[in-house]
């Protein structure tokens, strides 16, 4: 009898967990990532997780991320299918922003300055989407789970902005910034889960392709004022991740002991090339003109080694009015970095006037290398604290907060033992709303209520 009470509890438990699925560990923290129950965390690194879940779910969710200086709304997509003793989940994300350009062109001039008229041409166009599909699979056999994932993810971004303006003298300045950023993400696992204890061998690969062109020009009818720069980025980072991932849970009655670590080794080879030119020309006393012509590079190539670690554990204690949460993480990482630099600088300027033209010109010219190593070390111990309130059968309040402390070395070319120490305090808040049995609508708050684009709302239904 006793042990039937603790299976229904269990499965209480599992249902209401599976609901809150979405907001749960946000409201919660992100300090508690795999230190409570939590289908969707759970599941991207411990399939076999799913085994606890007897019943069909379908979930909606929507948030607001950022790309850069672009907001990008994403709306996630996932579907658990349970058969016997297997589990299968797909999840989907997709994310897209893109403002319409606005296109203003008059035939006529726009404004007015002074004794000038002027044309006020612009377009401005930007563009991010992203997209991710996972499939997660588990099959329960006699004495163990057997599971797996595979990620793929796509995401990229436009940005394009021309801005012209002409008057009537023949003055004419433009501005043109095209960026074109595109990244693919693999991932891959394999979770073995035997007794309480659930290992996971994991394979990441991301690779990002970044591009930056800037233009801008300004010129009258007179060449002597004539400006032009040109601004050129290119960035492209490989990145491998190797990742063994534990979890040891313990259930007994309404409470919950759950121990974590993961430890990584990953690898990124970064490209970075800059290429800046300008041409101008300043008018200096006597009516004289000097002309300018400058061209930078800079280069860089790094070759990254990254050792990380996370060892944590959480205790969950479920009653009738509240739930609460309490542990602690403790997260280090140690990274070297080998670096070559190469950069040049080269300027040609001539002086001149409308009657004699150039009549002294000179240079100016500079290159370095660098070659060095960069090592970084980093150590943060994360305390949360998460409630969740039952104010009736159908609301729940969560609520979380968690303090960091954390301390790191930078070992960086000739400036040795840069050291810094952090203390945050993070606050969040969350609600779900449960206006039927299987139907569960949460919705969740970061530190600023008002900013209502962050808030992120999830829609959840079982049968």
């Amino acid at each position: 009898m006793k042990l039937q009470k603790v299976i229904v509890s269990a499965m209480l438990v599992f249902f209401v967990v599976s609901l809150n699925a979405g907001v749960r560990l946000n409201s919660l923290g992100s300090y508690f990532a795999y230190l409570i129950p939590d289908l969707e965390t759970d599941s991207e690194l411990f399939p076999s997780i799913m085994m606890q879940y007897d019943k069909s779910m379908v979930q909606i969710s929507t948030n607001q991320t950022n790309s850069g200086d672009l907001p990008q709304k994403v709306i996630d997509f996932s579907y658990l299918y349970p058969k016997n003793k297997l589990r299968v989940k797909f999840d989907f994300d997709a994310g897209s922003n893109v403002s319409n350009p606005n296109l203003f062109l008059n035939d006529v001039p726009s404004q007015y300055y002074g004794n000038n008229y002027r044309f006020d041409p612009l377009f401005s166009s930007y563009d991010i989407t992203s997209a991710n599909i996972k499939t997660i699979v588990s099959y329960k056999f006699s004495k163990m789970i057997l599971g797996g994932f595979l990620k793929f993810g796509k995401g990229w971004q436009d940005r394009i902005y021309e801005n012209a303006e002409i008057n009537l003298n023949y003055d004419y300045a433009s501005n043109e910034n095209n960026v074109d950023h595109d990244e693919v993400y693999f991932s891959a696992g394999i979770n073995l889960n035997i007794k309480n204890w659930d290992i996971t061998l994991n394979y990441n690969k991301l690779d990002i392709d970044f591009n930056d062109n800037e233009i801008a020009e300004n010129y009258q009818d007179n060449y002597m004022d004539y400006y032009c720069r040109n601004n050129s980025v290119d960035v492209i980072k490989d990145s491998k991740t190797y990742s063994l991932a534990i979890l040891n849970e313990k259930i007994s009655d309404n409470n919950r002991l759950r121990l974590f670590a993961m430890f990584d080794y990953a690898v990124e080879d970064l490209d970075f090339d800059y290429e800046y030119s300008r041409y101008d020309s300043m008018e200096s006393s006597g009516g004289y003109v000097r002309i300018n012509q400058i061209n930078e590079t800079a280069a860089k190539d790094e070759n990254r080694k990254v050792y990380r670690g996370t060892i944590g554990i959480a205790k969950s204690v479920v009653g009738k009015q509240f739930d609460t949460h309490f542990g602690c993480k403790l997260n280090g990482d140690w990274q070297t970095a080998d670096r070559f630099e190469d950069s040049s600088y080269d300027q040609y300027y001539a002086y001149a006037d409308s009657v004699n033209g150039v009549y002294d010109f000179g240079t100016e010219s500079g290159s370095g290398e660098n070659d060095f190593e960069i090592n970084k070390a980093g150590l943060e111990l994360q305390i949360p604290l998460g409630v969740v309130v039952h104010v009736s059968g159908k609301i729940d309040i969560l609520g979380g907060a968690g303090l960091s402390m954390s301390y790191s070395k930078f070992d960086y070319y000739q400036q040795d033992n840069i050291t810094d120490w952090q203390t945050i305090i993070t606050k969040s808040f969350g609600m779900s709303y449960k206006p039927v049995e299987n139907l569960g609508v949460d919705l969740y708050f970061n530190n600023t209520l008002s900013t209502y684009s962050n808030w992120q709302f999830a829609l959840k239904y079982l049968w």
